[in-house]
């Protein structure tokens, strides 16, 4: 389940994206610097051949596959997909719908030339293969192309597609909205996507800027009081038992503008509770501190596990406090921002502090944690089970690094 959306304005164009994955999946934020010529990729099945100049790119990438869920290119262009349960199911390994995406982001020059890139790896290629790290799923694909001045939404079955523009802004969720496909209804319908596209789509039209885009990437549905009763039509979204098997690993927002994009991103599952923190992406670099190192997505994942064992009180004084905390944030980038808008480029200092001002930010939300007293319910058994099994999962990814630094 995932959730995407644009805004094409004047002078800016907001794109954002929440991945819903599966709960123990670790997504890491990566920067891949622009290449002079690639001759092919080894994409996460097959290789394909690539013959052209890879754009640098910024994506948020699930650990085990080379394609991303989300991203944003040097050219200006973003991309986000979504599943589409079709009855069609490609179990013969090809590419990913991740990987397509990744592909449209390095070669593609605008949006269009995006989709016609990803278009023509389509017919040549085709999608599939299981898109799950423990099981197999197998699914279709829609996704939402934009840059500064266009927008497109692409869906695909097999070797198959069909283009639509959107004019201004628009949204995509878990169903077909351009191509006709033969449905697994049981699953459309049990993800909710629907109503979460409805929901987006109103919203969108309203925000003014990206302290109101991350506010619908934070949002829940109406009486929602806590992780334990979140449900499919959160955008927001939280795992647990039965129907809830996915939840938001990380959550992706770009400002794309002609001389600079800002990308705005969590590194981590949940936005209700988590520090959206900027990248500054100018001329294919990256002006910022560099990124989040792999294990900070577990690190903070079993953080937000052992809030969500508390009562639905320490859970909203904690997403209150880190409202307030973003809040500051935005003030503080909001002068390097003044800087980048006219044109110039941010002292090093200035960049420096303001980023050492964020890593501050993560003591004190981790000791805010350390205060929170734990309930006992039913709810609880499946938070701890994913507490065990994102620390197994960070031992065996540190001992697979030590091996590979001991060859």
């Amino acid at each position: 389940m995932c959730d995407t959306i644009c805004k094409i304005n004047k002078t800016s164009t907001y794109f954002a994206k929440n991945s819903d994955r599966e709960p123990s999946e670790a997504q890491y934020v990566e920067y891949y610097p622009r290449i002079d010529f690639q001759d092919k990729v080894n994409a996460t099945y097959i290789q394909v051949d690539f013959n052209a100049p890879a754009n640098a790119v910024i994506i948020s990438r699930p650990y085990w596959m080379w394609g991303a869920e989300m991203g944003v290119s040097e050219k200006g262009v973003a991309i986000g997909n979504e599943a589409i349960f079709s009855r069609s199911k490609k179990k013969t390994r090809s590419l990913l719908g991740m990987d397509l995406l990744r592909l449209g982001l390095e070669k593609g020059k605008s949006a269009r030339h995006a989709t016609e890139v990803m278009r023509e790896y389509v017919e040549s290629y085709g999608i599939g293969g299981s898109n799950s790290h423990t099981t197999g799923l197998y699914y279709d694909n829609s996704f939402l192309i934009t840059d500064m001045n266009e927008a497109f939404i692409l869906e695909t079955e097999g070797r198959e597609h069909e283009v639509k523009e959107i004019k201004n802004f628009g949204s995509i969720s878990n169903f077909p909205s351009v191509k006709r496909y033969g449905l697994n209804y049981f699953y459309t319908t049990l993800g909710k996507g629907y109503i979460r596209q409805k929901k987006t789509f109103s919203l969108i039209e309203k925000t003014g800027d990206v302290r109101d885009i991350i506010g619908i990437m934070k949002s829940h549905h109406e009486g929602f009081i806590h992780p334990k009763n979140g449900n499919n039509k959160d955008i927001c979204m939280h795992g647990g038992f039965l129907s809830r098997r996915d939840q938001t690993v990380n959550s992706f927002v770009a400002e794309l503008r002609k001389d600079f994009i800002t990308v705005w991103t969590t590194y981590t599952s949940s936005p209700c509770v988590s520090l959206y923190r900027p990248i500054i992406f100018k001329n294919g670099v990256i002006l910022s501190s560099p990124l989040k190192e792999k294990g900070f997505w577990e690190k903070a994942e079993l953080q937000h596990l052992k809030l969500f064992e508390g009562s639905p009180d320490a859970y909203e004084n904690y997403r209150s406090k880190v409202s307030v905390i973003q809040e500051e944030v935005f003030t503080r980038f909001s002068r390097i921002m003044k800087v980048l808008e006219s044109q110039h480029t941010p002292e090093d200092s200035t960049i420096r502090e303001f980023y050492e001002y964020l890593e501050g930010l993560d003591a004190e939300l981790g000791r805010s944690l350390e205060e929170k007293a734990h309930q006992k319910s039913l709810y609880n058994i499946w938070v701890k089970r994913q507490r065990s099994m994102i620390s197994n999962q960070q031992a065996s990814k540190e001992m697979a690094s030590q091996g590979e630094s001991w060859a």
